[in-house]
């Protein structure tokens, strides 16, 4: 399918985000000595994918050749940090008629301490990836929010993301803390679609967390989101408040968990239609000085880009070791299913991703990178193989390594 890679313009709210975020470095830097940190990673390989899109169609095994740019600046100061990045990833694949896929986009943001009491943050985003495709799974920024979105894969639909957000933390004392977080997002998927499922959304979440011991805390938090859809029929609104508790535990344990429900009324055509659905996540960890382990799942009503709201549970595991001074290994499980809410799609999607990789140092700069990986989609309408894949390739980093 046939995409219109060009972005939108930002939004006057991202504008309003990103130049409040400016104008917070700016001030607080000028009353404290900063560090400025650039750097560029490049890297670059090659492997082998029976399947690199999770098309249905003949044919899609392929070698391919990728290489990828991660250029970022800091600012780095006693008040906080800021940050401007930015990535580009392409991969060729050699068998005629596969079409090359390319992931990019950037982050600003910033944290900065006002005050003993107060922090403040901000975020501005963009990311231009490919659903479904395997090289989108690995550049997208970790700041931004991910889900796959399964209803979405084997069309090798490009879809474009727009992510705005400020919040700021309140302590009134050594125990207590209140959150408060607005964002917004405009997804828009371009070209031809099979759903015309574009849409913005926005909110925000308030929260209150109190420690009851020295490694136990518990809390509350609630959240609106307004889901608008370009089409009509779809638009959504969603309420989630929760209950959150975090502990630790000697030998490196943690547990942080979440549980509450989602009131969803989405306004179909004519009426509208209401649910409720349990929501929450539970995450452990165990940190080591060489290992470090977390099993975990969440469960969430969000929108989607086959239209409406719908709930997705995810379940993970990530596992990283370090083998010596120079060499790592490391790995990432998961599963995910989208809800059959009844919508324009009917019918449960699930997706289910493993992948393994191994990192050896050779030099201060330049690393030596292997990696395998297993991809495969379910669901009524959409059967297509497995994705088995294998790369290797060299990582060099540019600048300030920090």
């Amino acid at each position: 399918m046939k995409s219109d890679l060009r972005p939108n313009r930002l939004s006057n709210p991202a504008r309003i985000v990103f130049v409040g975020m400016v104008a917070t470095a700016v001030s607080t830097t000028a009353h404290a000595e900063s560090v400025t940190a650039a750097r560029v990673d490049l890297s670059a390989g090659a492997g082998y994918s029976t399947n690199p899109f999770l098309s249905e169609l003949g044919n899609t095994d392929s070698p391919f050749v990728e290489a990828a740019i991660r250029p970022n600046l800091s600012l780095i100061d006693d008040r906080g940090r800021s940050e401007l990045g930015a990535y580009y990833s392409r991969s060729e694949y050699l068998r005629h008629g596969i079409n090359p896929s390319e992931s990019y986009g950037g982050t600003a943001r910033s944290n900065r301490k006002l005050s003993e009491k107060v922090d403040v943050r901000a975020l501005l985003g963009y990311d231009s990836s490919i659903v479904g495709s395997a090289d989108a799974e690995g550049n997208f920024d970790p700041s931004l929010p991910q889900f796959p979105d399964i209803g979405l894969i084997g069309q090798q639909q490009r879809r474009e993301m727009f992510n705005a957000s400020v919040g700021a933390t309140l302590r009134p004392n050594a125990r207590e803390s209140w959150t408060v977080d607005l964002d917004g997002s405009k997804v828009h998927y371009p070209g031809e679609t099979l759903f015309n499922a574009n849409y913005k959304s926005y909110g925000g979440r308030l929260g209150y967390n109190r420690m009851i011991s020295e490694t136990t805390s518990i809390g509350a938090t609630v959240g609106y989101t307004q889901v608008d859809y370009d089409s009509a029929g779809q638009d959504s609104r969603i309420i989630s408040p929760q209950l959150t508790y975090s502990t630790r535990f000697a030998g490196g344990w943690s547990i942080n968990a979440a549980l509450g429900v989602s009131f969803t009324q989405r306004q179909l055509i004519g009426r509208n239609d209401n649910s409720t659905a349990l929501s929450g996540s539970l995450q452990g960890c165990r940190q080591t000085e060489r290992t470090n382990l977390c099993v975990g799942g969440s469960r969430a009503t969000s929108a989607t880009g086959i239209g409406g709201a719908r709930t997705q549970t995810d379940f993970y595991t990530t596992y990283s070791y370090r083998l010596s001074p120079r060499s790592t290994i490391s790995s990432r499980i998961s599963y995910s299913i989208n809800g059959d809410d009844g919508l324009l799609l009917p019918g449960n999607r699930e997706y289910l991703s493993a992948n393994a990789d191994f990192s050896r140092q050779i030099s201060e700069r330049l690393r030596l990178t292997a990696s395998a990986g297993y991809r495969d989609a379910y669901g009524r309408f959409i059967s297509p193989n497995a994705d088995i894949r294998g790369s290797v390739g060299m990582a060099y980093t540019l600048g300030d390594r920090r």
